[in-house]
């Protein structure tokens, strides 16, 4: 599966979704290992600020939110990890095409604060597909307290600012 590929699965599940009115579930693994937080790095071929990701993903039919932050943050960045605690949620909306016609993706995603375990050497670098687009290049690497007290909320996930806070006085309250 190549990115086009990936993104219109994405598509065709988000519109699913939308026709049953129902909100694309989302779950996302905070992951602090030796006080720094596993993040993907997003470097744009057109010069553009990074962007950071959280290990994270859909949540699958029959699937629970915490399990999902587990299971992606093997899949996206090849460690395991058991969640401790809830952090937050927050609600957005992505505008959305399929087949020519125009929807709104109704998204709800949940944050965990997740004890770092250990790597696993046989895991990949995500799911085939989503790591390979021609205009980004995307790489495993952590951020630091000072880091991210540097860094716009919204360059970390799109993460709205209140979980962005919680994150940060998480992270000071652990040292």
């Amino acid at each position: 599966m190549d990115n086009v590929e990936y993104k219109n699965h994405k598509t065709e599940f988000s519109y699913k979704l939308y026709k049953e009115n129902r909100f694309f579930r989302k779950s996302r693994a905070i992951v602090v290992k030796d006080n720094e937080v596993l993040v993907i790095r997003i470097d744009f071929k057109d010069g553009r600020q990074p962007h950071y990701l959280l290990p994270g993903g859909g949540v699958d039919d029959g699937e629970n939110i915490k399990t999902t932050a587990v299971r992606e943050t093997l899949e996206e960045y090849g460690a395991i990890v058991e969640p401790e605690f809830y952090l937050g949620k927050q609600y957005y909306n992505v505008p959305l095409t399929r087949n020519g016609e125009r929807f709104i993706s109704r998204r709800v995603e949940f944050y965990y604060v997740c004890k770092y375990i250990r790597d696993d050497e046989n895991a990949a670098f995500g799911i085939e597909g989503e790591f390979s687009n021609p205009e980004k290049t995307y790489t495993k690497t952590t951020l630091s307290l000072k880091q991210l007290k540097s860094m716009n909320c919204k360059d970390l996930n799109d993460m709205d600012s209140k979980n962005f806070k919680k994150l940060i006085k998480y992270i000071e309250n652990k040292k």
